[in-house]
């Protein structure tokens, strides 16, 4: 593997200072004490106890980074009195975690005995993580240290957020009461620098977010409990710390480093009066700047061939965006131009029942959840979008007003997406060169048919978010999605079902020699690979023509190509041309949604809904053109 020197000097920089950390932790030299904080926020100040520090947190005028405590209560009452689904839906949700439930990733319930959770445990594995500096914590072995990714999404105390919501919409003491008990413990219990939750700077930097919305959620809670506001000020300064000293700058080039940037930002902007936290707000934005360069493509396309990962990097984006707006500073014209271009990739890949298709990784988790959907429903980000750039079309795709437009935008959000006109989009066929993907519907309204073809790069760098998905489609019919992406299942609990997930055969595609044209080399990096290659198409008005390639990473000692005709009645035709000149075994995978069943009829297939009336919807029929015999396998 070549690496710059840079690369070399960072990372070398990167792993002293773990040592030296560890060292003093072992030594039990590490310590940041209130009087460091003091000296740090003093600012021409003298704080001389805890209720004083939180006094002035409260009290000053600045940052304004998210909707302050009154504009927060002017939206409960918005809600309530407008969106009382919207509404009733955070109140629901908030009960259940006051009844000791949480649901990770949406759908996964947490269940806990004790008054609070342990910030530790593993639900999945049912392992509970060393407590031990966090530098000798394996982040991939998911069995003999725990599935990490369940521990971090509870250790993001975005569900948190969800207690705020209830408890302004509410007023009702048991919301802040469970906060409360729940972020105290979390102090007591993550020390810093010791367990699972620093080992990723990534994910401390979520927790940072939410954190500092918190701070406004319950403002007159934390006024009333200085002690506590305090340490979560001194751990939020601590967090900022450490995301600056170990910025996944080289580890990471993709969300996290966008991610940690953006906390790097926020953190910075929270904490105004600290020169090292100017410096961290500046840095951030310049990391955030420079990453559109490389990750967010000339064409509105995400660098590592994810439309989840698309998602979190137009959330982020977003975030910065508004963050910047608030604090009446200019926003750069190269940010908001790609911004755009981010948000018109997700007009034209939504299909037409208002879903995203998960192609290629996704981690289950999100930016912030306040409308409790489905993971691959993108229209909550979607609806922000319409409002930020006065968009008719994007109004068009999200229909509605969302929880994630209500919270982040407030009433003034809430007006300008009513006041705006709604139009569908009047292109019906996009393509997209930088990223690969060809897109393709008769119409904008909920009963067209939709089709999207993968035909770009494997991936960015090592392809660790990438599928083995060139060449494959998704297609669906108005409602019915019907040939799907089946996205990730796993990412890091299961080897053999992530490898299964990211292979060809796991998607719209075909295998010749069983073959694969990608092969996996661990959970995130692969032996070899290969790209999706556009040769022509051609949109006539009535049909779309494509036809396509495959360039490999490795010799092959075939040719193939695969040709894709789109008859806008809603009718599909695939050739799969090979040019072998020896014996060879084939397979055509065609991967049908969940909510589909499928029979034999003759040479054909009959798909039909998985309903009690299993009512056809569509026919497959299959040919092979060939001189030679050929016989079909067992």
């Amino acid at each position: 593997m070549n690496r710059s020197l840079s690369e070399i000097i960072d990372r070398t920089r990167q792993y002293a200072m773990q040592k030296l950390e560890l060292a003093a932790i072992t030594f039990g030299t590490y310590n940041f004490r209130d009087v460091d904080f003091f000296n740090e926020i003093e600012n021409g100040q003298k704080f001389n106890s805890h209720k004083q520090v939180a006094e002035y947190f409260i009290e000053r005028s600045s940052p304004k980074i998210y909707l302050t405590h009154s504009e927060l209560l002017d939206v409960a009452q918005l809600t309530s009195e407008r969106f009382p689904d919207i509404a009733n839906a955070a109140i629901k949700r908030a009960r259940q975690i006051t009844n000791r439930k949480i649901l990770l990733f949406g759908k996964y319930e947490l269940h806990y005995s004790d008054q609070v959770p342990n910030w530790h445990y593993d639900s999945f594995t049912n392992n509970i993580l060393p407590q031990i500096h966090w530098s000798r914590i394996e982040l991939t072995n998911s069995f003999s240290q725990g599935n990490k990714k369940f521990v971090w999404e509870l250790n993001r105390h975005q569900y948190l957020l969800i207690l705020g919501q209830a408890y302004l919409l509410t007023r009702e003491r048991v919301f802040a009461d469970v906060f409360l008990r729940h972020l105290s413990d979390w102090l007591t219990n993550n020390p810093p620098k010791i367990g699972v939750n620093w080992s990723s700077s990534l994910e401390i930097s979520f927790r940072s977010l939410s954190w500092i919305w918190l701070t406004n959620y319950f403002q007159d809670v934390l006024a009333t409990h200085p002690d506590i506001y305090l340490e979560m000020l001194k751990t939020l300064f601590l967090n900022g710390t450490h995301i600056e000293r170990y910025l996944s700058t080289y580890h990471s080039p993709n969300t996290h480093l966008t991610g940690e940037a953006l906390a790097l930002y926020a953190i910075g902007s929270f904490f105004y009066e600290s020169d090292k936290a100017r410096r961290w707000a500046d840095l951030g934005y310049r990391v955030l700047l420079d990453a559109l360069t490389f990750q967010v493509l000339n064409d509105g396309g995400y660098c590592e061939q994810s439309t989840h990962y698309h998602r979190y990097t137009v959330d982020f984006y977003t975030d910065l965006l508004l963050i910047r707006q608030r604090q009446n500073l200019p926003n750069d014209d190269v940010l908001f131009s790609k911004l755009r271009k981010l948000y018109d990739f997700l007009l034209f890949t939504t299909l037409p029942n208002g879903h995203t298709p998960l192609i290629g990784d996704d981690d289950g988790g999100q930016h912030y959840d306040f409308d409790f959907r489905e993971l691959s429903d993108f229209r909550p980000t979607i609806s922000v979008g319409a409002v930020i750039f006065k968009s008719p079309e994007l109004k068009f795709i999200a229909r509605q007003v969302t929880g994630r437009l209500i919270w982040l935008l407030g009433r003034t959000g809430v007006e300008q997406f009513e006041a705006l006109e709604t139009h569908e989009p009047q292109i019906k066929t996009q393509y997209f060169p930088s990223v690969g993907y060809l897109t393709t519907r008769n119409g904008w309204t909920t009963d067209s048919c939709f089709l999207l073809i993968d035909c770009g790069k494997h991936g960015f760098l090592n392809g660790g978010h990438a599928h083995a998905d060139a060449l494959s489609f998704v297609f669906s019919d108005g409602e019915d999605a019907i040939f799907i992406d089946p996205g990730t299942y796993t990412y890091s609990a299961d080897d053999e079902l992530r490898n299964i997930f990211r292979s060809h055969s796991s998607h719209n595609c075909f295998v010749i020699d069983k073959d694969e044209f990608s092969k996996p080399q661990g959970p995130f990096s692969w032996e070899y690979y290969s790209d999706g290659h556009l040769l022509e198409y051609q949109d006539s008005g009535t049909k779309l023509y494509f036809r396509g390639t495959i360039a490999a990473d490795v010799p092959r000692k075939f040719e193939y190509e695969r040709i894709i005709e789109f008859y806008y009645g809603c009718e599909l035709l695939i050739q799969d041309i090979v040019s072998k000149p020896s014996q060879f075994f084939f397979s055509q995978y065609f991967i049908l949604s969940p909510h589909l069943i499928c029979s034999l009829n003759g040479n054909a297939i009959l798909i039909a809904r998985r309903d009690f009336n299993n009512e056809v919807i569509g026919t497959m029929e299959f040919s092979i053109d060939t001189d030679n015999d050929f016989t079909y396998a067992d």
